[in-house]
């Protein structure tokens, strides 16, 4: 694992020593590793021999929010390998994922109760999970003053500004389908539909 310079209170969250970072080259190193700290996405990209050639922060700060909900899905890429994509504002950010380091670690035992492909769907969901929950646990930038009220120009007449309390904030909130245990996010209360099973149920 490559040695990474971390951020005054950036503590890390979730690694993967072996993966690909997919820049649409023919030469994309499956070595690469992946970070996720509460602060941003990092990737080593390494050379076939495994050294570290440079690195790239993307601050979770730019992921994209679609209804409440950060824009981290799992894809598929041009050769039909499932992917985790992240959408920044500067664009689409693609990772291929083994199995995660901890069954690589297991060995053999925990081979013989999932497949190879069962590990890396548990690995992306995994990740998409907690790229989504260290996103929602970001503190919000607010405008100067109290963020729940919006000032109300005066009338006409002269009269003393008034006061009016904005709609409450949306709640987001995140669960396990209760019919395939997949990820669901979304807004609190809302009713959504599970993309593996179909299941509709509420959040």
């Amino acid at each position: 694992m490559s040695r990474i310079d971390l951020l005054p209170n950036e503590a890390i969250i979730l690694r993967d020593s072996e993966m690909k970072h997919d820049r649409g080259g023919m030469f994309d190193s499956e070595l690469d590793e992946l970070i996720l700290t509460n602060q941003a996405l990092i990737v080593v990209h390494k050379s076939i021999f495994g050294r570290a050639k440079d690195t790239q922060r993307f601050p979770l700060d730019q992921i994209t929010i679609a209804n409440g909900a950060p824009r981290v899905i799992i894809g598929m890429s041009q050769d039909d390998e499932r992917q985790l994509h992240v959408y920044f504002r500067h664009g689409i950010e693609a990772f291929t994922l083994g199995n995660s380091d901890e069954d690589a670690e297991a060995g053999i035992i925990k081979t013989l109760f999932a497949s190879t492909k069962d590990q890396e769907n548990r690995n992306l969901r995994q990740w998409q999970v907690a790229i989504s929950q260290a996103v929602m646990a970001l503190p919000r930038k607010t405008h100067a003053g109290n963020p729940q009220i919006r000032r109300v120009p005066a009338a006409a007449r002269g009269g003393a500004p008034t006061v009016k309390a904005s709609a409450p904030p949306v709640v987001h909130a995140t669960k396990k389908c209760i019919g395939c245990m997949a990820p669901l996010s979304g807004v609190q209360g809302q009713k959504v539909t599970c993309r593996y099973c179909d299941i509709e149920q509420a959040l």
